[in-house]
């Protein structure tokens, strides 16, 4: 299967189309194992883009939903294109329970009124999940993998902790006052 989409389709599969073809292959061929926790997602890192705008001005929100259905809708927050800072924290308070088929949206509004633009999307299964950290670079990102404004080294971070691990001697990514 994976040869046959290989040789045929690749060219036409967005990244998160992609990974859930692996995670098909590594759950039939036991290199994936399942896992049955929910997740706590507590923050998003998101890499800052002053190219969006000629102002440098960079004004994103998430969108996150789990099997289809839009579970959490962020602020939007207004990060300065002249910022040294490489990297957004939008940190989720309290932490956002999730299980199964995940797609995280990013947007950046617009300067005019009701105008935004999709950044990225990434789906995922929590079901292949064994650690907190997921990490996803350009070329794992829907959209931003052929936008040649999306930085080459940018990566999109998502943190988590598993529900019994929830508030144990973790230390809680808070919301830089800054943005």
């Amino acid at each position: 299967m994976r040869k046959f989409c290989e040789d045929k389709v690749s060219s036409s599969l967005h990244p998160s189309q992609r990974r859930y073809i692996n995670y098909f292959g590594g759950l039939l061929s036991s290199t994936i194992k399942i896992s049955s926790d929910m997740l706590s997602l507590q923050c998003v890192l998101l890499p800052i883009i002053p190219t969006l705008q000629t102002d440098g001005g960079f004004c994103p929100f998430l969108k996150i939903y789990q099997s289809m259905q839009l579970v959490y809708t962020s602020g939007i927050y207004l990060a300065d294109g002249k910022s040294q800072r490489r990297q957004l924290c939008i940190s989720l308070e309290p932490a956002l329970l999730l299980k199964g088929d995940i797609m995280v949206k990013c947007y950046h509004k617009r300067c005019k009124p009701h105008e935004r633009e999709v950044l990225f999307r990434l789906q995922f299964h929590t079901c292949t999940i064994h650690n907190t950290h997921l990490c996803f670079s350009k070329d794992q990102l829907d959209c931003a993998c052929t936008d040649g404004r999306f930085p080459e080294d940018a990566v999109v971070e998502l943190i988590f902790s598993s529900a019994q691990d929830k508030g144990k001697g973790r230390d809680v990514i808070r919301k830089d006052p800054s943005i």
